[in-house]
């Protein structure tokens, strides 16, 4: 049986693509996307995740946290939201509010998941253990939540400032290489950090 999809919700969904090839007024559609959320997040997650991961290669950091937070006010949660939502506080070094979404996040709630990320317990042994299956969906989050405990850890003694956060991003990537790790996580990584520091991409 076909389903029929509201014209409303089609017509959207196509202004959203649009919107996602140009890079033209993709912020401006933020509020339709939030009202249009479950619909996309059936029927389209992938129109859904492209645009927040294009909001965050534009820079546009603050906008991905707030779209993300929206969408759990939803009950809709996803790592890859997540993952481009911490990037961008990395990005600002607002590394303390990773930790206050992710106590409202069910996620990061469950007993599996606090065992990979305890500041006192994770290291990058365990989720890069992980079944290949289930690293490709939650590995990169959880790698930049044990960078950002270490962030906070080290800011104790250690101006962060974009110098240093850039060098412990390429330790990051290096520790990444030496676990050969797939190339497209490698790969997700080092567009990331090129994207905040505006690094051309080769």
């Amino acid at each position: 049986m076909n389903i029929k999809f509201p014209k409303e919700e089609i017509i959207f969904v196509e202004k959203l693509r649009n919107s996602i090839i140009k890079r033209d007024g993709i912020q401006d559609i933020a509020s339709e996307v939030i009202e249009h959320a479950k619909f996309l997040y059936q029927y389209s997650q992938k129109l859904l995740d492209t645009y927040i991961k294009t909001l965050f290669e534009l820079r546009q950091y603050e906008m991905v946290v707030n779209i993300t937070e929206d969408l759990k006010k939803q009950s809709l949660e996803d790592m890859q939201w997540y993952y481009y939502s911490f990037a961008s506080l990395i990005a600002n070094k607002d590394f303390l509010y990773v930790k206050r979404m992710m106590k409202k996040s069910e996620f990061f709630s469950s007993t599996s998941i606090q065992y990979l990320i305890d500041p006192e317990e994770a290291h990058y042994n365990a989720i890069l253990n992980l079944h290949p299956d289930l690293f490709d969906s939650v590995g990169p989050c959880l790698i930049l939540v044990n960078f950002v405990n270490e962030l906070i850890q080290e800011s104790l003694n250690q101006d962060i400032d974009d110098e240093y956060l850039i060098m412990r991003f390429f330790d990051l990537l290096n520790l990444l290489y030496e676990y050969s790790i797939d190339e497209k996580i490698i790969d997700l990584f080092d567009k990331t950090i090129k994207s905040i520091y505006e690094i051309p991409l080769e």
